[in-house]
């Protein structure tokens, strides 16, 4: 059977499905947008279905992309191993090249996954070892070397450390996607009233701090934060005062348990947007919570003076791209 389309055509697919924006993906590709559009609507004939909704204001992928995107990720991963196996590459390169990310938990969905998405389907790609650790861990294992790339809390010990900010990660309401508020726009913190509350349980002083409205969002670094970085104490702060007698239902180890919580209609949970899941199919919806704003501020972390390898630079960038096109968070 002819095939009638090629890896450049798989590759425009995966950036513009991780991305959601055909100016985005022809930026990363450094293509033109009309190049881009040109090779999906190849692939979309050569199969002949759809693979996203377009409209004036979004990109989204149809349900035969999502089936597609496994598998055309597995061939550009197969021919680009088969590719550096023929040039025998040496150590330190191609195949044989790693990178390691430190990260705090809740930053996979909103941050490093879809970073590792872009990264993928780049050519020639390293691979990328990933450890979830708390703040300080995070911060101290890119001090011993352990990982050349940390993403932490602002609020955690850099001594020794390169760091700089990523942005303020709001704390909103996560909810089931037919939930009654579930929407659009901010909700105030008296939307709480009532609800079945799930809240992460403190775990002492390592993590980053409440950004508050009307203090410029510098952050007030604080103990009682998660291994998160979410900041416990503040939102019990905000809770007591503006929804007085409203207490917790549920209160789990970390975000991802909050998540199986409100998936199983057990109630709603206040977290960061990075640690929410929010592609299509995910039947969750998340809504911040203004007046006041709370967030934790996140930091990508470095060793000062270590060169960096190529891999690790890369991504670097895009952590950074990625953060910038979310409009910092």
């Amino acid at each position: 059977m002819r095939i009638g389309f090629d890896f450049a055509d798989l590759e425009a697919f995966l950036v513009l499905y991780e991305t959601g924006s055909f100016v985005a993906a022809a930026r990363h590709l450094g293509q033109s947008q009309s190049s881009i559009t040109r090779r999906v609507r190849k692939l979309e004939e050569e199969l002949g279905t759809r693979l996203f909704e377009r409209t004036t204001r979004s990109v989204r992928p149809t349900q035969a992309a999502r089936q597609l995107r496994g598998r055309a990720q597995a061939m550009m991963d197969e021919a680009r191993g088969t590719l550096r196996a023929l040039r025998d590459v040496g150590p330190g390169t191609g195949a044989r090249a790693m990178v390691t990310l430190a990260h705090l938990p809740g930053t996979g969905p909103g941050v490093v996954d879809p970073v590792l998405g872009l990264y993928g389907a780049a050519q020639d790609a390293a691979r990328v070892r990933l450890l979830e650790l708390p703040a300080e861990a995070v911060a101290e294992a890119v001090r011993e070397g352990t990982a050349e790339i940390g993403i932490t809390g602002m609020g955690a010990d850099l001594s020794g450390l390169t760091g700089e900010t990523l942005g303020e990660d709001r704390i909103g309401l996560v909810m089931l996607a037919d939930h009654p508020m579930a929407g659009e726009g901010p909700l105030s913190w008296e939307a709480l009233e009532g609800q079945r509350l799930i809240l992460t349980a403190p775990g002492g002083a390592d993590g980053t701090g409440t950004g508050r409205e009307g203090t410029g969002s510098t952050g007030i670094d604080r103990p009682g934060t998660d291994s998160s970085g979410i900041d416990r104490a503040g939102i019990d702060a905000v809770v007591a005062e503006r929804v007085p007698g409203l207490l917790w239902r549920h209160e789990v180890p970390g975000a991802s348990r909050a998540l199986e919580l409100v998936r199983a209609g057990l109630g709603v949970a206040l977290l960061p947007r990075a640690a929410v899941p929010l592609r299509d199919g995910s039947g969750l919806a998340w809504r911040a919570l203004e007046a006041p704003v709370v967030a934790r501020r996140l930091a990508l972390v470095t060793r000062p003076g270590g060169a960096l390898s190529e891999a690790a630079q890369a991504l670097c960038a895009m952590i950074r791209e990625g953060a910038t096109g979310r409009g910092g968070l």
